[in-house]
């Protein structure tokens, strides 16, 4: 019985040591975590402000709610679309869509990210559902909640962010914006040459 005891006694004290260290090592990385996404929230509100002038450009409307069917026997395809106000660029989609057992219904879910185009974060939510049957809807409703910087990199990864919004500022300047804006110019020099002639 003594023998016993001293076991249970060096056990409970070695579980002890342990569980101290074990506790010490996590509040030590929660820390280092909470420092890491501080670092990080402060370096996107510092990014989101250096390319708020160009994201006006960049931005696209944001879809609230979505229906589609094709009709029945493929006839007379129905789509409707309503959006938000605010428009955006989507920073991370992390939409999903789901099957149910019989494998041709399911449901939509997931969130998005979305840097608005006044430099706003807001986070897109949707439910829905989907169906392969003939003359059945798909449909998708969203919400949309404004968020911060330290909700963002918390919840998105920070790196996904910034490729994408490099990414998207190339693709306009290699993107049409530029000859548009010399034809446009071309063709406001002519109407200013016109308008002279003609007064």
């Amino acid at each position: 019985m003594e023998a016993q005891n001293e076991v249970t006694s060096e056990t409970l004290a070695t579980l002890a040591t342990t569980a101290a260290t074990v506790a010490t090592q996590h509040q030590e990385y929660q820390a280092a975590l909470g420092t890491q996404q501080q670092a990080e929230a402060a370096l996107l509100t510092r990014i989101i402000e250096t390319v708020k002038p160009a994201l006006r450009a960049l931005a696209s409307g944001i879809y609230r709610t979505w229906r589609c069917t094709s009709g029945r026997n493929g006839c007379n395809p129905v789509e409707e679309k309503d959006y938000f106000e605010e428009r955006g660029v989507c920073l991370v989609d992390d939409f999903d869509r789901d099957k149910d057992e019989s494998g041709n219904r399911g449901t939509y879910g997931g969130s998005r990210l979305y840097l608005l185009s006044d430099g706003r974060l807001a986070e897109v939510d949707r439910e829905g559902t989907w169906s392969c049957w003939q003359g059945e809807w798909d449909s998708e409703e969203c919400t949309l909640a404004i968020v911060d910087a330290a909700h963002a990199v918390k919840t998105y990864e920070l790196t996904d962010m910034i490729e994408v919004l490099t990414a998207k500022l190339n693709e306009q300047i290699k993107g049409v914006k530029p000859t548009r804006t010399k034809a446009a110019r071309e063709r406001a020099d002519k109407l200013a040459a016109l308008a002279t002639l003609v007064a």
